[in-house]
């Protein structure tokens, strides 16, 4: 949706030494509208002759289709299946 202008960075975990409690909050993208004639992809405000689309518009049909059909649920592939 950020059309590559906002980078993800890789989940990692350090260690607390002093044995506190640590907590962790994961957030996922499930937007509630869902159907074949809604479409997500890079957001207009994002996109400009300067700033090519670099993602294709997609269905979350599509998406998730796509997620459960990987092999290797741990890899980041599933973000280049839309590039274009």
């Amino acid at each position: 949706m950020s059309n590559d202008t906002y980078k993800s960075v890789d989940h990692r975990v350090i260690m607390n030494t002093r044995e506190e409690a640590r907590v962790s909050i994961a957030i996922f993208f499930n937007p509630g509208k869902r159907g074949d004639t809604i479409f997500y992809g890079p957001l207009p405000e994002l996109v400009s002759s300067d700033s090519p689309p670099k993602f294709r518009n997609f269905t979350m049909s599509e998406f998730l289709g796509a997620f459960f059909r990987r092999d290797d649920l741990a890899s980041r592939a599933l973000v280049e299946h839309f590039k274009l």
